[in-house]
Order: structure tokens, then C-alpha cells, then sequence
């Protein structure tokens, strides 16, 4: 019978553990953070809501720009999280500066990438564009 070194045994853990991780989903890695781009011409709010409706956090995101998409980067907004009950799935309201709604996505869920124009909404703030 072939010995088995402690070494072998410990990267092989390791390997699984990694690869089990990942095959469970990004939802491990991202635990309550969503991915927040506005790639509107406009300054807009995002304001998200956990699945009772209540507010969980907001932030102000500066348009995208004439950036490249290679180029972009999203605001990453770390959420609350509650081991009482499930906040997912998660909406979020895209808000113009005078509250004017610009577009609203439903169904969001942790680690999920939301854009702002992939959002239904009527894609328009009163006023100047930024």
C-alpha cells in the first residue's frame, strides 16, 4: 500500500474546500454586497430595499461618463445582514436628485451587478445632465 504524505493530504483539503465554495456560489463570496453602476448621463441614488420593503442603505453614484466599459468600476455598498429572516431578494430604486424615480429592479439578489439603465424604469431625471 502506497503512503500518503500529510502534504498531499492538506492541499487536496484545501482544493476541495476552494472548489466547493465556488461550486456553491458567488452568493459565499458576496454575502450582502451588491455591485452598483450608473451608467445613466444623470447623478442618481440608489436606494436599496430589503424584501419587507424597508430601507437598508442608499448612496449617491456619479454618472459613468464617457468611460470605456473596460474602464468602469462599480461602487460596491456592503449590506446589512439579518440571520433572523431572509432580506432577499433585495430592490432597488434608481433615484434622480429631486427624488424623481429613474428606474427600479426587483428580485436582486447578493452579489448581484445592477445597472441602471438595465433597470425598467422611464430612463429620465427632470432637469440638466451632469
Amino acid at each position: 500500500m502506497e503512503e500518503i504524505s500529510l502534504n498531499t493530504v492538506c492541499k487536496c483539503l484545501i482544493f476541495c474546500l476552494v472548489k466547493g465554495a465556488l461550486f456553491l456560489g458567488v452568493d459565499v463570496l458576496f454575502a450582502g454586497r451588491l455591485f452598483l453602476e450608473n451608467d445613466s448621463p444623470f447623478v442618481l441614488t440608489a436606494v436599496v430595499q430589503a424584501s419587507s420593503g424597508e430601507v437598508i442603505a442608499q448612496q449617491t453614484i456619479l454618472p459613468a461618463g464617457n468611460r470605456l466599459e473596460s474602464e468602469r468600476s462599480p461602487t460596491s455598498l456592503d449590506l446589512p445582514s439579518s440571520p433572523q429572516q431572509s432580506m432577499t431578494p433585495y430592490t432597488v430604486v434608481w433615484q434622480c436628485a429631486g427624488g424623481a424615480y429613474f428606474s427600479i429592479c426587483r428580485n436582486v439578489n447578493s452579489g448581484d451587478y445592477i445597472r441602471a439603465t438595465l433597470c425598467p424604469g422611464n430612463y429620465n431625471c427632470p432637469g440638466k445632465r451632469k
